[in-house]
């Protein structure tokens, strides 16, 4: 089965989403802003058995604080993640859940945390390796989208990530022409709407860009071979661990496992 295009929300984890924003504004009206607070969760939804880990990081020397839950997730489970930044007031979303016929859906997005208008400057500070953000080309988040995800195969952590190769989740035997979009005479700054995923961009421009900070894309395995290797073939997830990495530009970013079990 190739890979999907992408789907829209479902019920759930919009809900996972919100109720977990919701216990995040409460922490964040409680924080002083200008202080990096960035906190990220799991949950399991659906487990079948398998040992969960729970990882607790620090760094006391900094101005960041991240306390992490790593979770491995049987092929019949659900995940999310939130990391939250009192900094800029964003929060960003990682989901993952496995659809009926072994396929799983990964959503990524950007919310603001804020029940005020959030006017956030463009940062392009990625955490991974910005071209292999986009599940659907090669030309890295599509502008001006400020999240992407990758998929590595492997249990990667906080501290590891970084090294782990993206698998290819578009067909590279299709041609892809990459490019940038250009706004005239504007600013770079991102203006979110209140408790929401939806933003402009940029702020000022006569017709600017409207809609949610946020990647949705469902597959069961990724793409092989291609380049000098011959035409490249898609083929099911093998068995194992996988983690996927979902970022933001202002160098966020949240992690989530699962396992295929076979």
């Amino acid at each position: 089965m190739h890979a999907q295009p992408p789907k829209a929300h479902t019920k759930l984890v919009a809900a996972i989403l919100v109720a977990a924003l919701i216990i995040v504004a409460a922490v964040l009206a409680s924080s002083h802003f200008g202080t990096r607070a960035i906190i990220t969760t799991t949950q399991t939804i659906i487990t079948t058995g398998l040992t969960t880990t729970a990882i607790s990081a620090s760094q006391p020397n900094s101005s960041t604080t991240r306390i992490t839950t790593s979770t491995l997730f049987s092929s019949v489970g659900n995940g999310s993640a939130l990391v939250m930044d009192s900094a800029d007031g964003l929060g960003l979303g990682l989901q993952f859940a496995l659809g009926s016929d072994g396929s799983y859906t990964i959503t990524v997005e950007e919310s603001n945390l804020l029940n005020s208008v959030n006017n956030v400057t463009l940062y392009d500070d990625w955490a991974f390796q910005k071209s292999s953000l986009n599940p659907a080309n090669p030309c890295g988040p599509s502008t001006p989208i400020p999240v992407g995800f990758a998929i590595l195969q492997g249990n990667y952590g906080q501290d590891n990530y970084t090294a782990g190769q993206a698998l290819t989740l578009y067909d590279p035997n299709d041609v892809y022409l990459c490019g940038s979009l250009g706004f005239v005479n504007s600013s770079e700054i991102y203006s979110f709407q209140p408790l929401s995923e939806d933003f402009l961009f940029p702020l000022g421009s006569g017709s600017p860009y409207h809609g949610p900070a946020a990647v949705t894309f469902t597959t069961n395995g990724c793409w092989v071979g291609g380049q000098q290797n011959g035409a490249a073939a898609f083929q099911p997830f093998s068995p194992g661990v996988y983690t996927i990495v979902g970022a933001d530009e202002w160098g966020e970013y949240a992690i989530l496992h699962f396992e295929v079990t076979g």
